[in-house]
C-alpha cells in the first residue's frame, strides 16, 4: 500500500484538470520547438528570398559612428 497518494477535494478537481491540460500542451509545445530546431539545422534547405536583408548602413557598420560624421547621405549598396 502506497503511503502517499493524491486525492483532491471535489472544488479543487476543476483546478486539477487546468493544470494537467495547460502541463500536456506545455510538453507538446516544447517537443514542437524541439523538432523545428532540429528541422532546420538538419534540413539544408535553399533560400528562396532574401526579403530580410537589410537595406541600411547599420548591417555593414562595424560600429556605431560618432555623431554628423558624414556631409551627406552615403549611397547604400546592395551586395547581391
Amino acid at each position: 500500500m502506497p503511503r502517499k497518494y493524491c486525492d483532491y477535494a471535489d472544488p479543487y478537481y476543476i483546478w486539477n484538470t487546468t493544470s494537467s491540460f495547460g502541463s500536456a500542451l506545455s510538453t507538446f509545445r516544447l517537443v514542437l520547438f524541439l523538432y523545428l530546431i532540429y528541422e532546420t539545422f538538419y534540413s539544408y534547405r535553399l533560400v528562396v528570398s532574401y526579403s530580410c536583408v537589410s537595406t541600411v548602413l547599420d548591417g555593414p557598420a562595424s560600429g556605431v559612428p560618432s555623431l554628423h560624421s558624414f556631409q551627406r547621405v552615403p549611397a547604400v549598396t546592395t551586395p547581391f
